[in-house]
């Protein structure tokens, strides 16, 4: 696969201009199916109007799948750090009997109270220091949000990562949003206009002008003039 063509590096302000051409191809469409309405049923034009339409639908189809390929890039480093500063040993293993012992000595010293269980942020990311704060977490040492809170303020790079990966599910809700309106308008012969909870700009929100890699296969569409 050929990573560095423009077309297979998409923004999420991309898929929302995408989402734009397809909302005009859609509306001609319509409005030069309804041309002939008259000559038909109900159910006979709404056969017609599927059929019209099926093209936009898939292509709906496709760009929701470019969202999901979107949201899953800009979320993958927070994954991945995520994964370092919660590390596991593997079941069975030396590191897995050695971790266990290490945190059964250390718990039968400290207190599984909030503060006790702050403390544990304090030693460096191990398999031992997992399976103490997932201890402190059974024992409802950390309240509401407080776990992840102190995760994200014991690493910078995993607090910055998940402040993208938080506003990239911001602009992949606000983009299906848009999918779900367009879909109805292609579905329903007299459905022509989105509401405006499916309109929101998603320019305004941080991150959503950086590319990430979307499958080529989706394409880049141009509108009907």
């Amino acid at each position: 696969m050929t990573t560095n063509n423009p077309h297979y590096r998409w923004s999420a302000n991309t898929i929302q201009n995408q989402l734009g051409i397809l909302e005009k191809n859609l509306n001609t469409t319509k409005q030069q199916t309804a041309m002939n309405r008259h000559n038909y049923s109900d159910q006979g034009y709404q056969d017609v109007h599927n059929r019209a339409t099926q093209t936009h639908r898939n292509r709906l189809a496709n760009l929701n799948t470019a969202i999901d390929q979107w949201e899953t890039a800009a979320k993958k480093p927070a994954t991945k750090l995520r994964a370092e500063l919660l590390p596991t040993a593997k079941h069975g293993s030396n590191e897995a009997v050695q971790a266990e012992l290490q945190a059964q000595r250390y718990m039968n010293r400290t207190t599984f109270d909030l503060a006790g269980a702050t403390k544990i942020f304090e030693l460096p990311p191990s398999p031992t220091r997992t399976i103490l704060l997932e201890e402190a977490q059974a024992a409802g040492a950390f309240t509401g949000g407080s776990f992840e809170a102190l995760l994200r303020e014991s690493s910078p790079d995993y607090r910055e990562a998940t402040r993208t990966a938080d506003y990239a599910a911001t602009t992949a809700t606000i983009l299906r949003k848009r999918t779900e309106g367009l879909n109805r308008i292609a579905t329903h012969p007299d459905r022509t206009k989105l509401e405006p909870t499916e309109t929101i700009n998603t320019e305004t929100i941080p991150g959503s002008d950086t590319e990430y890699l979307i499958d080529p296969g989706i394409g880049l569409d141009t509108p009907t003039e």
